[in-house]
């Protein structure tokens, strides 16, 4: 053979065998059943606030096809070892739904919030590799355990928001601590702790803390103008500690207040309070 052919023969030969090593076969993607039962979660990553009482909950599956019975294999290696949970989630024949039971262990601790993780084991006929929806196949969430009971009523007054009468306040009694519900409107709650030692001082702590001071958003929305924010000021003590606002004979007082609609600033230096009724 004629050597200047045989040379360019012998470099595409030894390139084709090179790109055979280089890039390997893909194994193919997972490919969902046409008749594909779609096992989802049936809630988004969500949250779970228990009372002190309650030692479980309960996590709900669905599925679009109900015709057999099937077993999914759960994976929680990522949780908090703080729970128990079942390794799998059973569909009897034509039920769309399932629950499992997660129980809390003995050192769940109140006012901590530990993480839970869960992953289902899916095959190509139980549901949808390609799914968009957040549910499925996998679900996080937080857990924590409070020990707020009713304690009394009170009125909530704000030279900027307005007054409220006959509010709901929660106490918990293992954190010192209280929550007037629904002050602005339904859901939105101030948090508050009395400093360590004191039945005087406190310090919010719903929100988000910069420095010394504590932001509590509302969620009171004025057209486009966005939420309406109060800044809680803080105030310092002698030991270096500080507090939010003073407590005497069933009044709350906020030592100082700012309130903002997203950025801007209506400015400072109002009084906020919040009276017990002595129910």
């Amino acid at each position: 053979m004629n050597r200047k052919i045989f040379f360019p023969l012998f470099v595409a030969a030894f390139a084709a065998t090179a790109c055979e090593e280089d890039f390997p076969t893909r194994e193919e993607s997972p490919v969902e059943s046409p008749s594909s039962m779609k096992i989802e979660f049936a809630k988004s990553d969500t949250t779970y606030t228990l009372g002190n009482a309650d030692n479980s909950f309960v996590i709900d599956f669905r599925r679009s096809s109900a015709n057999l019975a099937t077993t999914v294999r759960l994976n929680s290696f990522l949780s908090d070892e703080v729970f128990d949970i079942p390794s799998e989630v059973s569909f009897a024949n034509g039920e769309t739904s399932a629950q499992i039971t997660v129980g809390l262990r003995n050192d769940f601790k109140l006012f901590n919030r530990y993480n839970l993780y869960l992953v289902m084991e899916l095959d190509g006929g139980q549901s949808n590799f390609y799914s968009a929806d957040a549910t499925a196949p996998q679900f996080a969430t937080t857990v924590m355990k409070e020990d707020y009971v009713l304690f009394d009523h009170g009125s909530f007054d704000s030279p900027m928001l307005g007054s409220w009468d006959e509010q709901p306040i929660l106490r918990s009694e293992a954190n010192n601590s209280y929550r007037f519900l629904d002050l602005i409107e339904q859901g939105y709650s101030l948090d508050i702790q009395f400093n360590k030692g004191s039945d005087k001082y406190f310090k919010v702590t719903t929100g988000e803390a910069y420095g010394t001071t504590m932001v509590w958003n509302t969620g009171v929305s004025y057209g486009s103008m966005g939420s309406l924010s109060t800044i809680y000021s803080a105030e310092e003590l002698p030991d270096g500690d500080y507090y939010h606002g003073t407590y005497a004979d069933g009044v709350f007082t906020f030592v100082s207040c700012e309130y903002r609609v997203s950025d801007m600033s209506f400015g400072k230096g109002y009084t906020e309070t919040l009276v017990r009724s002595f129910e």
